[in-house]
């Protein structure tokens, strides 16, 4: 899914105008592949070479096909599920779709989520599961509609309509949601991680068309504020951490809708790292980072993830994700994926959700851009995967 709304949510992030220098279009410098480890590591053991090796790390299919008729799935059957290079797949779990109501037995119906993940599971590989109270667009709405009738909304532009995540009758519902997932999920050996939205889909904004004056002015007048939001965040991140969870937690950075100077992206770095959450950015793109014409090398744009992950490598993994799908000939605000994977990996990510299109670029010849682009995506996702398994 493309969200280019998110782009206001994080400070280091903008536009890009025209195509990236061809130097970036090629493979991972020498210099990035220089002293990794001669094989890939396995998905569920140490490796060594990430910042973290003993936390979660691998590279994973993002919205992977669900359906066997559907468009993509014999593809992803025959090219990714079974290539080495791939450790699974992150899926969305709309909260609607799993609470029934605390008048149903049972409550919470796994059988769509279960279902999802089955072929992954049956092929040896780690399922992660990204949470989501709300969606991006006016009718993406996932919240049971007995939470609905009890909680303060808002809703403004293509905005769903939105909680007041920090409404204590929403956080209540919604961690009741959590603690009924970890129990569901910790006897499940082939979970990697587990990514709570806190905001709009399975990230921290709290309003979709917060950029917008109007919508923002409405949002303040509801009662937000960057403390209030700060509070909140925080209080869930504590909470994930008091859970008793056999996986991982992460948390996305793309927080709050102050200025540059607030400190919303430090506070959830800060507070993750403490509470042994890994955290990530959903928002990739060429503009995060400052790129070198001549060496097609990247330096980390201040204010950005990057310096999150440079002052709390080693402590949590950290995670990465575009803010959609590539374009390999480096058009578009993320522009090539080959740049991105190199620098990210230089930042010391370790967790890699790239979308399912991309995967086909490198692996499918019946991709469209798998002819012209193959060549140099494939070696960058081998490059990745020698550090992160």
């Amino acid at each position: 899914m493309v969200i280019l709304a998110l782009l206001v949510a994080f400070p280091s992030v903008g536009f890009i105008h025209g195509i990236a220098p061809p130097s970036q279009l090629v493979a991972p410098p020498p210099s990035l592949a220089a002293g990794l480890a001669p094989n890939a590591q396995a998905c569920n053991r140490s490796a060594p070479n990430a910042s973290d090796p003993s936390g979660v790390h691998g590279m994973f299919v993002l919205e992977p096909p669900l359906k066997p008729q559907g468009l993509g799935y014999s593809d992803m059957t025959r090219y990714l599920i079974n290539n080495s290079l791939v450790c699974g797949a992150d899926f969305w779990v709309h909260w609607s779709d799993v609470d029934q109501g605390p008048t149903a037995h049972p409550r919470y119906n796994w059988t769509g989520v279960l279902q999802a993940i089955r072929p992954w599971e049956q092929a040896g590989k780690l399922v992660n599961l990204i949470f989501w109270a709300i969606g991006y667009g006016r009718t993406a709405s996932y919240i049971p509609s007995y939470v609905l009738a009890q909680i303060p909304t808002i809703q403004c532009g293509k905005s769903p309509v939105t909680p007041l995540f920090w409404n204590d009758t929403y956080v209540r519902d919604y961690r009741a949601f959590m603690r009924a997932a970890v129990s569901q999920f910790n006897t499940d050996p082939s979970v990697g991680y587990l990514r709570f939205g806190f905001g709009t889909g399975g990230e921290t904004l709290p309003l979709l068309d917060g950029d917008e004056l109007v919508c923002k002015a409405k949002l303040f007048a509801a009662g937000y504020s960057i403390p209030v939001w700060d509070s909140y965040l925080l209080s869930m991140i504590d909470y994930e951490h008091s859970m008793s969870s056999t996986h991982p937690f992460l948390v996305a950075l793309d927080g709050a809708l102050g200025p540059r100077t607030d400190d919303t992206f430090a506070d959830i770095g800060g507070r993750a790292s403490r509470d042994g959450v890994g955290f990530g950015t959903e928002a990739l793109v060429n503009s995060s980072a400052t790129w070198n014409a001549t060496t097609g090398l990247a330096s980390c744009v201040g204010g950005g993830f990057c310096m999150l992950f440079n002052r709390f490598q080693g402590r949590v993994p950290l995670e990465v994700q575009t803010i959609g799908p590539s374009s390999p000939n480096g058009s578009g605000p993320v522009g090539s994926l080959v740049p991105l994977l190199s620098y990210s990996l230089q930042e010391h990510a370790q967790v890699y959700e790239i979308y399912f299109s991309d995967w086909l670029t490198a692996f499918d010849p019946n991709s469209p851009n798998y002819a012209a682009y193959h060549s140099v995506y494939e070696p960058a996702f081998k490059a990745v995967g020698r550090v992160v398994g």
